[in-house]
């Protein structure tokens, strides 16, 4: 189990923005009554920070040993909060530039933990 300082920093850098663009979410959920992508990349941005926290925690969670999923989950996960990142700023709800910060150190914590390989 790696519970080094730095990924606490980089899970809290993480965690500020979103629980704020969770936040504005809520406050503002009659208002986004139909906006579905705004939503939709919110989940998903969720659910993706979620799976990076389970990864670190759990590493098998990322696959068996010596597999090449090690590499093809973590890739896939950060394409797709690199394609949130981009989908939140094409969103007009008022938490797009906390959820677009988010999506975009998302992106960047999944791109070190693979360039690093500190999930595998």
């Amino acid at each position: 189990m790696h519970r080094s300082r730095e990924f606490l920093i980089l899970a809290g850098l993480i965690f500020i923005p979103l629980a704020i663009a969770w936040r504005i979410a809520l406050l503002f959920r009659q208002r986004l009554r139909g906006e579905t992508l705004a939503w939709t990349t919110l989940f998903v941005t969720t659910a993706s920070y979620l799976y990076f926290i389970l990864g670190w925690i759990f590493p098998r969670s990322l696959g068996p040993e010596y597999s090449d999923y090690r590499i093809w989950i973590p890739l896939f996960c950060h394409d797709v909060s690199l394609a949130m990142f981009v989908l939140s700023l094409a969103t007009k709800s008022p938490f797009r530039k906390s959820l677009a910060t988010a999506a975009g150190l998302l992106t960047l914590s999944w791109l070190i933990a693979l360039w690093f390989n500190q999930l595998a």
